[in-house]
């Protein structure tokens, strides 16, 4: 099985979601949530929290990729900035922590969900909630879009097995697989708690299993 977490990342909200893809050709979603920072404190600040959640999730989940979309031109050069300050927290810290990182064009994300690469946040989510068979209900654009990411990159990953090249993995196996380990405890530990959590405080987060319909 390979776990993919995609990022969407942001310094006052980012999004992030997990799939696995199996042996198989099944993909499936694990969970989805958001970080929200406080806008009032200094970038640096917030850069910093975005480091910390991100490191608690790869500890808990264990991926084996990181994937987030390519940067791009944006008519606000400022929130352009801003955004490659967030992108280069994630990609620093994922290699530092052994994780295989990828990127994708926004165009092909959006491609890989549907037909075409101009598409809005409603039209992805709406589609990849289909696609995954899963309520996305009460969960924020920055969760799906992330969702999206390593939906698209777990396609490009299955279409890879097929084709029989060797899939990417980062981190030692063994070290890996004790993270995987604990981490699969430590979460069932946590599921009711957070659960109730909800959206108290910056963080929240859905468990896409808990969300399957019964109707499709």
């Amino acid at each position: 099985m390979l776990r993919i977490l995609g990022i969407d990342p942001g310094t006052r909200v980012a999004g992030y979601g997990i799939v696995d893809l199996f042996p198989d050709g099944r993909i499936a979603g694990v969970c989805a949530g958001v970080w929200r920072f406080d806008a009032e404190l200094p970038l640096a600040a917030r850069l910093s929290s975005l480091a910390t959640e991100l490191v608690r999730v790869v500890e808990l989940y264990s991926p084996h990729s990181v994937c987030v979309e390519q940067a791009f031109v944006a008519q606000n050069i400022r929130s352009a900035l801003f955004l490659g300050h967030a992108r280069g927290v994630v990609l620093a810290l994922a290699h530092q922590r052994g994780v295989a990182v990828h990127e994708l064009s926004p165009t092909a994300v959006k491609k890989a969900v549907l037909a075409h690469g101009r598409s809005s946040k409603e039209s992805v989510a709406r589609a990849l909630s289909q696609i995954l068979k899963v309520s996305f209900e009460n969960l924020p654009f920055d969760a799906s879009d992330a969702l999206a990411v390593a939906y698209a990159h777990a396609l490009r990953e299955k279409r890879a097995q097929t084709e029989g090249v060797p899939l990417a993995a980062g981190g030692s196996g063994s070290r890996r697989e004790k993270q995987r380990a604990g981490g699969s405890r430590w979460a069932a530990a946590d599921h009711g708690q957070k659960k109730a959590r909800g959206k108290r405080g910056q963080g929240f987060e859905i468990f896409l299993a808990d969300r399957r319909k019964s109707d499709v």
